[in-house]
């Protein structure tokens, strides 16, 4: 039990803290003026605010839609809290405080101000995807090492 909630809260903890550090570097270092920083070929550091979910779909100035999607994180983050404290698979634990503390990580923005900022810029040439941040990449870190999860777990069951 106790090393759940050390993973837990160590992990989530960690991820809630390296995207807010980070986007507070972001916004002292590329706010004023706006900026763009080579960091690699194809990568840029920018800064982008996403009133939307993912790639700005449902994209929104209204405050019932932050305060919305500030609800339904909350109420996700809640439900997998739920789902790590009822399971013994250290993978889904680990798994889910990615998620969980990316959730929260982009929820903070939303209640602070009412956007996500987002400020990692791939590209190639022309063409970009659409910016990102660190909370996103443990959400999608997470989400793979459970699908990962998944079919290891599925292949086991029907081997045997």
């Amino acid at each position: 039990m106790h090393y759940r909630i050390i993973c837990i809260i160590g992990i989530s903890g960690l991820v809630i803290a390296a995207d807010q550090i980070s986007k507070l570097l972001v916004m002292s270092t590329l706010y004023n003026p706006p900026q763009r920083i080579t960091v690699l070929p194809g990568v840029d550091f920018i800064q982008v605010w996403n009133t939307g979910v993912s790639f700005g779909m449902l994209s929104s100035t209204s405050s019932w839609v932050v305060w919305m999607l500030i609800s339904l994180t909350l109420v996700i983050c809640c439900l997998m809290l739920v789902i790590m404290m009822q399971t013994t698979r250290l993978f889904t634990i680990i798994s889910l405080s990615a998620v969980t503390g990316g959730g929260i990580g982009n929820a903070i923005d939303r209640l602070l101000y009412g956007a996500v900022l987002d400020f990692i810029d791939v590209h190639y040439r022309e063409w970009h995807w659409p910016a990102f941040n660190i909370a996103d990449c443990a959400i999608t870190l997470g989400v793979v090492l459970l699908m990962i999860d998944s079919v290891k777990t599925y292949k086991l069951k029907h081997e045997n």
